[in-house]
């Protein structure tokens, strides 16, 4: 994959969290999740979309920086039946494997970063 097919807002998000995050180690990467009320466990939720957080609040995705995480997902996306939480790499690959996420591998991570230079 490249990044002129790669698209970040569907579906390979992580992906460019996980780049971001090679960079900025100190950033969290956080995720957008909503739950299925029928749901038998609170483990099972549904990632809408991956971000990273730098220590000075600002938000990142494949669209830019934003003042903050609600600027990004937006406040009123917010309520009792979604939230933000903190994601690690561990967490991102049990998504995958449970399907939630889509797979990639580090060579993807790598052209997403060479990517970087490239705007």
């Amino acid at each position: 994959m490249n990044n002129t097919t790669y698209n970040y807002m569907a579906g390979h998000c992580h992906v460019m969290a996980i780049a971001l995050n090679t960079l900025h180690p100190e950033w969290q990467m956080r995720a957008h999740v909503g739950w299925d009320e029928e749901a038998e466990d609170d483990d099972d939720y549904r990632v809408d979309h991956v971000y990273l957080v730098a220590p000075d609040g600002a938000a990142y995705d494949c669209r830019g920086c934003f003042v903050s995480e609600e600027a990004l997902v937006g406040n009123h996306l917010i309520d009792f039946e979604t939230q933000c939480v903190d994601l690690n790499l561990a967490d991102i690959q049990r998504l995958v494997q449970r399907g939630e996420l889509k797979p990639f591998t580090r060579q993807d991570v790598d052209t997403t970063i060479a990517g970087f230079g490239e705007a």
